[in-house]
């Protein structure tokens, strides 16, 4: 699994990605048009470029570009997050980013939490993240949208 943050030239693999119903169904509860992705592309491109250890990447499994992986600090959390192209899920690759991510993340000296954020419905992902340790602490609704943030325990 190899990681590369995007960089300007990238939009269309994160486009790749967005437009997707069944990607992006518990991130944004829908599939993104080109101006809704251009947006979060923007918010992706600009922590990136304050950012050279953490950041948005592109994902490359074989040498294929295969999905996105966020690893992003603040407060001395890091949150994860990931998202595969539908071709590559159900193979296993989402528990190899997973590992990946998390090997990243646990290289920031001043980090106390690694956290992920999903919808309290996304009962694939809310598994993966616990066979990795991941506890949930908390349930909230933001936006009609019922969340819970799982934390990874020490």
């Amino acid at each position: 699994m190899e990681l590369k943050q995007y960089t300007s030239d990238d939009f269309m693999l994160y486009y790749a990605l967005t437009q997707h119903e069944s990607v992006m169904r518990y991130i944004t509860g829908n599939a993104l048009n080109e101006d809704e992705t251009a947006r979060k592309f923007g918010k992706v491109m600009r922590y990136n470029e304050n950012n050279r250890t953490t950041g948005h990447y592109r994902v490359y499994f074989e040498g294929k570009y295969i999905g996105y992986g966020k690893i992003t600090i603040s407060n001395k959390e890091i949150e994860v997050g990931y998202m595969l192209l539908p071709a590559y899920t159900g193979r296993g690759l989402g528990k190899k980013l997973l590992a990946t991510l998390i090997d990243y993340a646990k290289k920031e000296d001043t980090v106390y939490v690694i956290f992920a954020i999903i919808q309290s419905e996304n009962d694939i992902s809310r598994n993966l993240l616990k066979s990795f340790g991941f506890q949930t602490v908390a349930v909230y609704e933001e936006n009609g949208t019922r969340c819970e943030r799982l934390e990874l325990a020490n």
